[in-house]
């Protein structure tokens, strides 16, 4: 009991390792106690040396996000549901769609579904900030990075006019037109130069100019 009780403790927080080695120094076997706290999903792995509680230790869990961040990076929230989280569109998303420099992939667990998209340097590392409340702290896209992300991910689409974009944003992903007037297109602008589709990026612009 002693030992669910610490756990719970740490609860809100990813767990490594060597922690856990410490809390089970008692243990002649400490990783076969680890391993047996995973197989009942007291513990989940998330990645190599770092862990977090399952359900049954209480509700005060890792927020998602964050596990997104730690799972497979470096990566930020972006996409979808950043979109959602920015409420720029109407529905909630629950698969936690991120962006990264690394290859593309896609994680289904006992957390959830997460699914990174590649995009390459420099243009990864524009519009990322760190999204911070009483529940949630991760990295996260911009609304203006989340967008053009969308855009950049999207294999099918590549939009060649101001009309297609506009008809792109408002009638298929359905963006809120209000959200896209708030839109900083200045900033958007000053990654262009480096980023990947770059002619559909100039149209988004021009688009949002517009609405």
């Amino acid at each position: 009991m002693q030992l669910i009780y610490q756990l719970s403790q740490l609860a809100p927080y990813p767990i490594p390792h060597h922690m856990l080695i410490t809390m089970l120094h008692n243990y002649k076997r400490p990783n076969d106690k680890i391993h047996e706290l995973i197989s009942k999903k007291i513990l989940l792995p998330i990645k190599k040396g770092l862990y977090v509680t399952g359900k049954t230790i209480g509700s005060n869990q890792v927020p998602k996000e964050l596990i997104a961040n730690l799972l497979y990076g470096p990566s930020y929230i972006s996409l979808d549901y950043a979109l959602s989280h920015y409420n720029m569109i109407p529905e909630r998303v629950v698969k936690i769609s991120s962006v990264c420099n690394k290859p593309s992939k896609t994680i289904t667990n006992d957390l959830g579904t997460f699914i990174y998209n590649h995009i390459p340097m420099p243009y990864y590392s524009y519009g990322i900030s760190e999204y911070n409340n009483a529940s949630i702290s991760c990295l996260m896209a911009s609304p203006e990075k989340a967008l053009c992300d969308k855009l950049v991910c999207t294999n099918a689409i590549n939009p060649r006019s101001v009309k297609e974009t506009i008809e792109l944003l408002v009638n298929n992903w359905r963006i809120d037109e209000d959200a896209l007037k708030q839109l900083d297109i200045k900033q958007i602008s000053t990654w262009l130069k480096k980023a990947p589709k770059k002619t559909a990026l100039q149209f988004l612009v021009k688009a949002i100019k517009q609405c």
